[in-house]
C-alpha cells in the first residue's frame, strides 16, 4: 500500500513538472509568434512615407505651390551663421634631393649582333641622347641613386623620305 501511494505521488509530481514545462514551452511560443507578427509588419507592412492624396481635377502635382510652400518654410527657420575657415594646401613635391646620394650608373645599351634594322639589316645608329631614369633605392642604412642610360637606335635607311 505504501508503494501504491508513493507511486501515485511521484506521478502527480511528474505531471505538474509537466504542466510547468508546458507553460513555459506554450509562453516561448507566444513570445516567438509575437516577434514574428513584428517583423513581419516591418518587413511588409505600410510604410511611413506617405504621398497627399490628389483630388480627382488635380492629377498632376503643381510645381509652383512646391515652390512657395518650401519658401515659407525657409523664412520661418532661424538663420544661423558658420564661421569659414582657410585649408593650407599642401603642395605634393615628389622630388628627392639626390645631390649627396652616391651614384651608380647602369648603361643598358643593344648588343652588336642585334643592333640591325630588322627590316633591311642595316646598322643601327644611335640619334639621340640616352634616356635617363633615375631610381632611389633604400639599403639598410644606405641610399644610392642608380641612373639607368638608355641609348635610342634608328635605321639611317629606313628613315629616309622615300622609304
Amino acid at each position: 500500500m505504501y508503494n501504491s501511494i508513493h507511486a501515485y505521488g511521484t506521478k502527480v509530481n511528474e505531471m505538474d513538472e509537466k504542466d510547468k514545462r508546458i507553460k513555459e514551452l506554450e509562453q516561448q511560443v507566444a513570445e516567438l509568434n509575437e516577434r514574428i507578427a513584428f517583423l513581419t509588419s516591418k518587413l511588409f507592412g505600410k510604410k511611413t512615407e506617405k504621398t497627399r492624396r490628389l483630388q480627382e481635377d488635380d492629377r498632376q502635382l503643381d510645381l509652383f505651390d512646391l515652390e512657395e510652400e518650401q519658401s515659407e518654410k525657409t523664412e520661418d527657420s532661424k538663420e544661423v551663421s558658420v564661421k569659414s575657415y582657410t585649408k593650407k594646401i599642401r603642395k605634393k613635391n615628389r622630388k628627392i634631393d639626390t645631390s649627396k646620394i652616391p651614384v651608380e650608373i647602369v648603361n643598358h645599351a643593344m648588343p652588336d649582333e642585334k643592333c640591325s634594322c630588322p627590316e633591311c639589316h642595316a646598322r643601327l645608329v644611335q640619334v639621340a641622347n640616352p634616356k635617363i631614369r633615375e631610381e632611389v633605392k633604400f639599403v639598410p642604412a644606405k641610399l644610392r641613386l642608380i641612373e639607368h642610360h638608355q641609348a635610342v637606335y634608328k635605321c639611317p635607311e629606313c628613315s629616309s623620305d622615300d622609304h
